[in-house]
């Protein structure tokens, strides 16, 4: 939604509502949760699968890229891919911040991608 810049969802009272145009995550995705940050989110379903849209500079998707990722129309809904299974592992959690995407996964691990200031998780562009 708005953040007050061109083009923004929200900043019209016509673009809210019934008029808000809905999200394609692919066939049977029921979402569970989402977290979103500094313009990029991230969706947990209820199948325990993620995925990450939105700003990838500071490698925040965990694609092993900067790139953004949902402009394009084979960027969404099937084209849209899940965040990689750590081990078999589904997710249970997931949280956003500024440029940083994290997952917990349901064997308890912590899995975080994108940039990293002293003292936080490593910075990196892949889930590990």
């Amino acid at each position: 939604l708005a953040r007050g810049e061109p083009g923004d969802v929200g900043l019209d009272p016509f673009s809210m509502g019934e008029n808000l145009t809905s999200l394609n995550f692919g066939t049977n995705r029921e979402v569970k949760k989402i977290a979103c940050a500094d313009y990029h989110c991230i969706a947990l379903f209820k199948d325990g699968d993620a995925k990450t849209w939105g700003a990838g500079d500071a490698g925040q998707l965990g694609k092993d890229a900067t790139e953004d990722v949902g402009l394009a129309s084979t960027d969404r809904g099937e084209g849209l891919e899940p965040v990689p299974a750590l081990f078999g592992q589904s997710v249970v959690d997931v949280t956003a911040a500024e440029n940083r995407s994290c997952v917990v996964w349901s064997l308890g691990d912590l899995s975080c991608t994108g940039a990293a200031m002293p003292g936080q998780v490593n910075s990196q562009t892949v889930w590990q």
